[in-house]
């Protein structure tokens, strides 16, 4: 018995590791792609990173998972909370 409760330790130690990092990644990503580092990710710099990784078609405005979307507040922009809404 006391093994399991060590198991099950291990284990919730490991997820919260996880989510942590996958958290310090999408700030990583975010920070990349906010080419003017104002805190919020533009439609042009999303359009430019589509067209470097070579997605050239793929707009802000696209109702296909890209950002128009993930825009809750309208603004023509994403800021953090809006941009991991788009990762998830």
């Amino acid at each position: 018995m006391h093994d399991c409760t060590t198991t099950t330790t291990t284990t919730t130690i490991t997820t919260t590791t996880t989510t942590i990092t996958g958290a310090h990644r999408f700030r990583d990503v975010f920070q990349y792609l906010d080419a003017d580092h104002d805190g919020r990710i533009s439609g042009t710099e999303l359009d430019t990173y589509f067209k470097a990784v070579g997605n050239g078609k793929a707009t802000m405005d696209d109702d296909d998972g890209d950002g128009g979307a993930y825009d809750v507040d309208g603004d023509g922009t994403l800021d953090f909370e809006e941009f991991k809404r788009m990762m998830a």
